[in-house]
């Protein structure tokens, strides 16, 4: 691809990964407004849920920049990507 060109998956591959990481610090946070042990338990388990969709947003993206050479966003200006 030319120099300033981005790779389309990476990029999208990417904004999922922002997206996951935002909700993953929501519900980080909502942690600290339970109020009793069942509510702890409640947002305890979708924290965890969120966490692991957050992994795998990081892996998928890691594994994609990995097997198609491409660079990160702060290198892709410079050198252009995948």
């Amino acid at each position: 691809m030319p120099n300033g060109s981005e790779c389309v998956e990476q990029k999208l591959l990417r904004e999922r990964y922002y997206a996951a990481l935002r909700s993953y610090w929501e519900v980080l946070t909502a942690l600290e407004g339970v109020s009793n042990y069942t509510e702890f338990v409640e947002a305890y388990e979708r924290a965890e849920g969120v966490r692991l969709l957050f992994v795998r947003a990081r892996l998928d993206l890691e594994d994609h920049t990995r097997e198609h050479g491409c660079l990160a966003p702060a290198n892709h200006e410079a050198a252009g990507a995948c």
